[in-house]
């Protein structure tokens, strides 16, 4: 409600006067939830609550009937009892305290006893943070939200930024990058394998529906199945279904690596220890002892019995970073922007004449406000950002000036924008007073421009109610009178709206700061980080004024990678790496648990131990409190039916029972009412549902089969391919080939378009003009000469 600190006020006595049927209700116009809400309060409830949120004062309960509710720590009907740890560490940090038991609920690795201050079994560690599977089979696992399990059966969670070394030898590596993803986490996203002087490279979906990324030997390919690596010790990879694929060699040795929405899975199993008996990295090596897998680059040993949180996260796993030399990954691929150094702005919009806005937006209070945002220009004219109520406000570029525009009123800032570069821009805006202040900021930090700027218009600038559009200017319903700046080109990200007025101080500490959504911001009316990365929405995390993408003349912008130097999370790491994510964390417990322990999929796993089942519990909780999708709890159950499949070498993979639940997009190729049918390369039908629908390039029942021409280029692009026979119709020009790649004899050119015959006849009219030409020009000679002659005699 923006600086309303005493929103209402209720006379008690007229309250108590009051009957049961006649409720009080407030009417809350332009709430944080952008709806008009009404709450309604019977009077019956007048004598609750009297307690307040301090511990009571005394030990004795009152006989009048009231509910005290407790602060952290204390429990009983007046919150007279201190719970297990005391008020300063209920629980001892490891649980949580029931406020009418008094007893401890511990996380799920903190259960050695009671008052959560011992490990559970199968746990280790200073604070509980590594679980041991043993045994393991030396089989290795890099999943979901930076769970790592090494090849002798330590697990442990990272939340890292960059290339890491998950193995590395002699003959045999694999790095893969971790990125920011969703809220303050980190995710996989690419995996890159050495055999030899070999390499080879996958790369993520850049959004589901569109295709992962292949390189092989630093080039591009577009084959389902190869040979990779030295004669001696050749590997197989083969795409085996639209979300898999598979890296193994019969020395031993097999790398599964499975996508989930824009990020991906990777397994291994080496049965020939020759592979990994002295290895290192994040997976550590397979010397069938689990306790030295922590170990450093530098050397520094720590075991599973003594480790922590804070080593795996500060020592040891950013001293498995990849050094750029020995980096085996690509980048800027389908122009997402990506670069090697990321930081932690996650996802940006990039705008190239294109558009997105709001709808009407109530968030903020028509009191002061604080508008801000992150900008890298490439162009040196279009608008930025615009609001529009009954008059139009915009902030625009004009020959690469920053100006402020009020209906048909320029106001120049004096500021010149940073191409290529990142911008803070912030406005300030006071009701009282009338004074907009614009600040300017640069890369560097060390250039700040500001300016004061009276409005003598009577009319509140920034409204609510209006929209707020981003790359163009939304005009006012009177019109404008001078033409509105062409489109933007550039990026956005970071787009926040206070409900007050910021001081300098202030904007410049938000310069660089990373806003969260999983805590609430006093004041903060609005918050969009551009973080979704996929689709047409842009989320507003604290109300629901979200952003869409325009259509018709105004065509949308694209996600691209942001190189916003912003910290990486917008919590501290402990909190990062909290179990007791957010708030909604005890429902997903209670789904996870569901999942993981109530489910028939518990039982197919009989060779892992309670703590590993755990650790998989623990992922699910993190996917979904960090996503805010309930529906990726089921990551985690596909990455330990991954895990059991290599390490038990079980032919079926046990979570296709869940076809139906999980999201098709992130689901692998099984469908049907009982889970049974098969889909490699396409989606279950929509509409039918019995049927598998192919991708571009494959055929067959299952779309199992590769078209003619390649999956890349079916038919040469020159036809289309029949989804069911898989036979091109080639044009009669190419149809030399069933893959429509050669021309057709008496035809030539890329697309078989041009005739020899046509050539030949084309070239037979220029001879003859050739020789038209010469003997023209002979007899003009002849003529020349012969007319001097005449004339003498």
């Amino acid at each position: 409600m923006g600086n309303l600190k005493s929103l209402y006020l209720v006379d008690m006595k007229r309250l108590s006067e009051l009957q049961d049927s006649s409720p009080i209700a407030w009417i809350v116009a332009f709430p944080v939830s952008n709806e008009r809400n009404a709450a309604v309060v019977d009077s019956s409830l007048i004598t609750s609550m009297r307690c307040t949120n301090n511990a009571a004062q005394t030990n004795n309960v009152s006989s009048e009937t009231y509910t005290c509710s407790c602060r952290d720590g204390h429990w009983g009907l007046a919150c007279q009892y201190d719970c297990p740890g005391g008020p300063i560490a209920p629980c001892s940090y490891n649980g949580l305290c029931n406020k009418t038991t008094g007893l401890c609920s511990c996380d799920p690795n903190w259960r050695g006893n009671i008052n959560c201050t011992t490990c559970s079994p199968g746990w280790h560690g200073i604070d509980c943070s590594v679980v041991v599977q043993s045994s393991n089979n030396h089989t290795a696992a890099a999943f979901g939200h930076g769970y790592i399990i090494t090849l002798d059966g330590t697990g442990y969670n990272f939340l890292g930024n960059g290339e890491y070394h998950l193995i590395l030898s002699q003959s045999f590596e694999v790095q893969a990058r971790l990125v920011t993803c969703f809220s303050s986490s980190s995710c996989f996203n690419a995996v890159a394998v050495r055999i030899g002087q070999a390499t080879l490279l996958v790369h993520s979906r850049f959004a589901t529906q569109e295709e992962p990324v292949v390189f092989a030997h630093g080039k591009r390919t577009y084959s389902l199945e190869f040979d990779i690596g030295p004669a001696n010790q050749k590997f197989m990879f083969i795409r085996s279904s639209r979300l898999q694929f598979v890296i193994s060699s019969i020395y031993g040795v097999q790398l599964i690596i499975r996508l989930y929405d824009r990020y991906l899975d990777i397994h291994l199993r080496v049965d020939n220890q020759t592979y990994c008996q002295t290895s290192q990295g994040l997976w550590g090596s397979c010397n069938f002892n689990s306790y030295d897998d922590l170990s450093s680059r530098d050397g520094e040993v720590v075991t599973a019995l003594n480790v922590s949180q804070s080593y795996i996260h500060d020592l040891y796993g950013k001293s498995w970073l990849v050094m750029q030399k020995d980096s085996l990954f690509v980048y800027d691929i389908n122009n997402y922007h990506e670069q090697r150094e990321l930081y932690g702005g996650g996802y940006a919009l990039h705008f190239n004449n294109t558009g997105a806005q709001t709808g009407e937006i109530y968030s903020f209070s028509s009191s002061d406000i604080t508008i801000e945002f992150m900008v890298r220009a490439e162009s040196q004219n279009g608008t930025l950002l615009s609001y529009t109520s009954t008059k139009m406000f915009a902030v625009v570029l004009d020959s690469g000036k920053i100006k402020l525009r009020y209906e048909d009123t320029i106001l120049d800032t004096l500021a010149v924008i940073q191409t290529h570069k990142w911008n803070h821009i912030a406005l300030v805006w006071s009701i009282s007073t009338r004074i907009l202040q614009f600040y300017h900021r640069d890369e560097t930090g060390l250039r700040v421009h500001s300016r004061n700027f009276p409005v003598t218009s009577s009319v509140n600038l920034f409204q609510p109610g209006g929209i707020l559009a981003l790359g163009y200017c939304q005009p006012a319903p009177g019109g404008l009178g001078i033409p509105l700046k062409e489109g933007f080109i550039g990026q956005i990200d970071e787009l926040r709206i206070w409900n007050q007025k910021l001081d300098p101080f202030s904007i410049s500490a938000n310069w660089r700061r990373n806003l969260g959504c999983s805590t609430r911001i006093q004041n903060l009316a609005s918050l969009w980080k551009f973080n979704e990365g996929d689709g047409t929405v842009v989320y507003d995390c604290v109300s629901s004024a979200h952003i869409r993408f325009q259509s018709g003349v105004w065509q949308g912008p694209r996600w691209v990678y942001s190189t916003v130097e912003i910290p990486h999370f917008s919590v501290d790491i402990v909190t990062a790496y909290s179990f007791r994510f957010g708030s909604t964390w005890i429902n997903v417990y209670r789904t996870c648990y569901d999942l993981v322990f109530g489910s028939s999929l518990t039982s197919q796993y009989t060779m892992l131990n309670t703590a590993t089942l755990w650790f998989y519990h623990m992922s699910c909780v993190t996917s979904v409190t960090r996503s805010s999708h309930h529906s990726d709890a089921y990551w985690a159950l596909m990455a330990v039916s991954d895990f059991y499949q290599l390490f038990a070498k079980q032919s079926s993979w046990y979570a296709k029972t869940l076809c139906n639940q999980v999201s098709v997009v992130n689901f692998p190729e099984w469908y049907g009412q009982n889970c049974a049918k098969h889909c490699s390369f396409g989606l279950p039908d929509n509409i039918r549902g019995d049927s598998c629908v192919c991708m571009k390039g494959f055929y067959g029942v299952n779309c199992s089969r590769e078209c003619p021409g390649g999956y890349n280029a079916p038919c040469s692009g020159q036809s289309s391919c029949n989804n069911i026979t898989g036979k091109c119709s080639c044009p009669v020009t190419s149809n030399y080939t069933r893959d429509c790649s050669v021309c057709t004899p008496g035809w030539i050119g890329s697309d078989c378009s041009v005739a020899l015959v046509e050539m030949t006849a084309i070239q037979t009219t220029s001879r003859a003009k050739d020789l038209e030409q010469h003997i023209t020009q002979h007899l003009m000679e002849l003529v020349t000469v012969l007319k001097p002659m005449e004339n003498s005699t």
